[in-house]
């Protein structure tokens, strides 16, 4: 005899829920890569050197890393991480050049 019986989730709320949980932990995920990402060449001995590494894809690198932290920035309030201010502040004024690469000022 089952003297308790638990509520069933319809699959569709469950479905839902799961959907929720894995673009929440995405995000976490690419908050924590893109600030890693950007300490890594703000905070090295020559920020230059480790953009030049990047060749001629270095400006479409700086534009996706751009839309990515306006898409944080953006959504601070409702995302479970974001890129906290004092990384974007390391971020240091640069030149995109005709050829793709990046000039740091």
């Amino acid at each position: 005899m089952n003297l308790v019986t638990l509520p069933t989730i319809p699959p569709a709320t469950q479905a839902a829920h799961q959907a929720e949980e894995n673009l929440r932990n995405l995000l976490t995920q690419l908050a924590n890569e893109l600030t890693a990402s950007l300490r890594a060449c703000w905070e090295s001995e020559s920020p230059q050197a480790f953009i030049d590494a990047y060749g001629t894809n270095a400006g479409k690198v700086f534009s996706l890393h751009g839309d990515l932290v306006a898409l944080f920035v953006k959504h601070a309030e409702i995302l479970p991480a974001t890129v906290p201010q004092n990384v974007l502040e390391l971020v240091g004024s640069y030149t995109v050049n005709g050829n793709g690469t990046v000039t740091v000022q």
